[in-house]
C-alpha cells in the first residue's frame, strides 16, 4: 500500500539516538531513565491511549520548557486503512479517485486523504481550524503504525472551541467512541527545541561566517 501522502518530509527521518539525556520525572520518559534507545517506541506505545482529557500538561503545546520539545500525539480514531477507505465511499463518493476516469476502475488508497476536506465542508469548521482535521499515521499500543482520522494533536491543538464538533464527528462515524490521543511514530521522543533566529541574529550570524570565510581565504592565499 502506498504511505499516507500528507505526512511531512521531516517526518521521515526519525533520529531517536541522540546524547540529550531527558529528565526521569517526564511522561514519557526514556525508559531506562537516561537516553532513548532503538525501539523505545515500542513500549512507550503501550501507555497509550491516552483519553481525551486526561493528556498530562506537560506533553501539551511545547513552550512550557525552555530546552525540551515534548513527544508529538495525535487526537483521533485509528481505525485503519481499510476502514478509512470504507468511510470515504460510503460518506463522501464524490472524493474517491479511480484508477480510470469517470469513476471507473479500482478505488485508489490516496482517497482516505481527501477525507479532511469532506469533514471540513459538512461541519462547517472554520478556516483557522482546518489543519486540525487530518489523516495521520500513529503508533498503536501494539507497536504497529496505523491510519488514523485525527481532529487535532498535541503541537498544534485540536478542533475546540468550534463548539461540539468532535462529538459531531464521534457520533456520525465512530458509533459515539470520543478520540484519544496516540503517539507519532517519528516524534514519539522528547527532543531539543530548535532556536529560530531572528531577522538581526541571522544577519549578524551571516556576516560573521562571511568573515570567517574571508579570514581563511587570505590565510590559504599566503
Amino acid at each position: 500500500m502506498p504511505p499516507i501522502t500528507n505526512q511531512s518530509p521531516e517526518r521521515q527521518h526519525p533520529e531517536p539516538n541522540g546524547p540529550m539525556s531527558v529528565p526521569k520525572y517526564l511522561p514519557f520518559a526514556p525508559p531506562n531513565g537516561v537516553r532513548y534507545e532503538k525501539g523505545d517506541e515500542k513500549q512507550l506505545c503501550e501507555m497509550t491511549p491516552i483519553p481525551l482529557w486526561e493528556i498530562d500538561y506537560r506533553l501539551l503545546g511545547g513552550s512550557q520548557f525552555p530546552r525540551l520539545l515534548p513527544p508529538m500525539f495525535h487526537l483521533g480514531w485509528p481505525v485503519g486503512r481499510d476502514k478509512l477507505l470504507e468511510l470515504v465511499q460510503r460518506e463522501f463518493p464524490e472524493l474517491v479517485l479511480y484508477t480510470e476516469a469517470d469513476q471507473k476502475g479500482e478505488v485508489l488508497w490516496d482517497s482516505i486523504v481527501y477525507i479532511p476536506d469532506g469533514i471540513i465542508r459538512d461541519f462547517n469548521i472554520p478556516e483557522e481550524l482546518h489543519e486540525c482535521v487530518q489523516v495521520s499515521e500513529v503508533l498503536h499500543p501494539d507497536g504497529t503504525r496505523q491510519a488514523a482520522l485525527c481532529v487535532g494533536d498535541s503541537r498544534i491543538g485540536i478542533l475546540r472551541p468550534n463548539p461540539g464538533a468532535i462529538e459531531q464527528i464521534a457520533q456520525r462515524f465512530f458509533d459515539g467512541k470520543d478520540p484519544q490521543w496516540y503517539l507519532d511514530p517519528w516524534q514519539w521522543q522528547w527532543t531539543r527545541k530548535v532556536r529560530i533566529l531572528s531577522p538581526e541574529e541571522a544577519r549578524k550570524w551571516a556576516a560573521d561566517m562571511n568573515a570567517q570565510e574571508a579570514a581563511l581565504a587570505g590565510v590559504a592565499g599566503i
